[in-house]
C-alpha cells in the first residue's frame, strides 16, 4: 500500500511512488490521499530521463543523477489518476519531458503539462492536444537550455490557438513563476512573458495578445490554482490581492515588472519609489 511514510516518497519527500504493478484501488487510494491532505490539484512525472538540457538531468551540486531511462507511469495508471482526481474535483498536472511521456499524458486526459517539453513532439498529436483543451505551464525561460524542440512546441501551441482562437480556444499558455531556480527573477519574469507573446501570437502581435500574456499570470493563473477564492487575481471589490506599479507602460514593455517602483502586500506597501502627491 503506499502511504505518506513509506520509504518511496512522502509528503515530507519528493513525491510518492506508484509501483508498476499497482491495481486500480491502489492507484485511486493514493489519489484520494492527496485530495484529503488538501491537494489544490494533483501532479505526476511522466519523464524517463535523458533530455538534453532539461534541469533534472543536472546535478545542481546534490550527486550525480540518476541514469536513464526512468520507469514512469504506465497509460493505464494515469487514466485512473486522471479520473479519480477529476472525481476529487482535482486538476492533473504532468512533468512531460519528450513525446512518450506526452503521448502517454494526452491518451489519459491529463489537463496541464507543468513545463512545455523539451524534445520536439509529434505536431499532429501536439496541434490535437491543444484543439482539445490542453494547457501548457510555459516556462519557456526556465528551460531554454533544453535546445529547439522547446521553442518548435510553443510556437506549434500559439499557431493551433491562433487559428481556433475565433471558435473559442481558450488562449492555452499559462505563466508559471520557477521562482525556486536562480536563474529567474524572484518577481515576474518579463523575459518569459516576452517569450509568450511571441510564440503565442499569429504573423502580427496585436493588443489582444499582450492581455492574454498579462491574463496568464495573474487571472489565469489564479483560476487554475482552484482556491475557491472569490476575485483572486483580479482587481475588484473584496478580491484578495498584492500590487505592483510601475513607472512607465508595461504593455509595451514587460521588462519594466521585474523592477516594481510600489509593492503592496496584505494591504501594506513594502516597497514604494513614488514621490508622495500633495
Amino acid at each position: 500500500m503506499f502511504t505518506p511514510d513509506d520509504t518511496g516518497g512522502g509528503y515530507d519527500k519528493v513525491g510518492l511512488a506508484i509501483a508498476a504493478n499497482a491495481t486500480e484501488s491502489q492507484v485511486r487510494a493514493v489519489v484520494q490521499n492527496l485530495a484529503a491532505g488538501g491537494a489544490s490539484a494533483i501532479k505526476i512525472a511522466l519523464e524517463p530521463g535523458g533530455e538534453a538540457g532539461a534541469p533534472w538531468m543536472m546535478s545542481h551540486g546534490h550527486g550525480e543523477v540518476p541514469a536513464a531511462p526512468w520507469p514512469i507511469l504506465s497509460q493505464q495508471q494515469v487514466a485512473w489518476i486522471v479520473s479519480e482526481a477529476h472525481n476529487q474535483g482535482k486538476r492533473v498536472l504532468a512533468h512531460v519531458g519528450e513525446n512518450r511521456g506526452f503521448e502517454i499524458a494526452y491518451a489519459a486526459g491529463v489537463d496541464m503539462l507543468a513545463h512545455m517539453p523539451c524534445a520536439a513532439l509529434d505536431a499532429n498529436l501536439l496541434h490535437s492536444a491543444v484543439h482539445d483543451g490542453m494547457e501548457f505551464m510555459t516556462t519557456i525561460d526556465t528551460l531554454a537550455s533544453c535546445g529547439d524542440g522547446l521553442y518548435q512546441n510553443a510556437h506549434v501551441v500559439g499557431h493551433v490557438y491562433q487559428e481556433h482562437a475565433g471558435e473559442g480556444l481558450a488562449f492555452p499558455m499559462v505563466y508559471g513563476s520557477e521562482i525556486a531556480h536562480d536563474n529567474v527573477p524572484w518577481g515576474i519574469n518579463g523575459e518569459e512573458l516576452h517569450l509568450m507573446l511571441h510564440m503565442g501570437s499569429g504573423d502580427s502581435i496585436d493588443f489582444g495578445d499582450v492581455l492574454n500574456v498579462l491574463r496568464s499570470a495573474t487571472s489565469a493563473a489564479a483560476a487554475r490554482l482552484a482556491t475557491g477564492i472569490p476575485g483572486l487575481g483580479t482587481l475588484s471589490a473584496n478580491a484578495p490581492a498584492d500590487l505592483i506599479a510601475v513607472k512607465g507602460n508595461a504593455l509595451e514593455r514587460f521588462k519594466l515588472l521585474e523592477y516594481p517602483d510600489m509593492v503592496m502586500s496584505g494591504g501594506k506597501l513594502v516597497v514604494n519609489k513614488f514621490s508622495p502627491t500633495r
